[in-house]
């Protein structure tokens, strides 16, 4: 019991089809996201007087944070993989 405990997060499939899905979603917001932000520079908003680039670049901003999350987890399950231990998470020890 104590192995199968230990080592839970190698094979969790539901973990890794969900970084699957993250890479496009990624690449979208990244990507298309900054054309998007390069878009904005010209168009300005009417209520703010300022370009819409600044609200727009959310987009690849949040992309990169999901990208970093992403190389995060796929750190932590290649580790619980190598090791055979799970990692453990800040939130377990409140």
């Amino acid at each position: 019991m104590a192995r199968a405990e230990a080592c839970r997060c190698a094979s969790d499939s539901a973990s890794h089809s969900a970084v699957l899905a993250y890479l496009p979603v990624n690449y979208v917001l990244v990507v298309h996201g900054h054309i998007f932000t390069g878009m904005g520079w010209r168009r300005s908003s009417i209520a703010l007087g300022m370009p819409l680039a600044y609200v727009f670049a959310a987009m690849p901003i949040s992309g990169l944070a999901m990208a970093l999350f992403t190389i995060e987890v796929v750190y932590d399950d290649l580790r619980c993989l190598l090791t055979g231990r799970t990692v453990p998470h800040p939130q377990e020890d409140i």
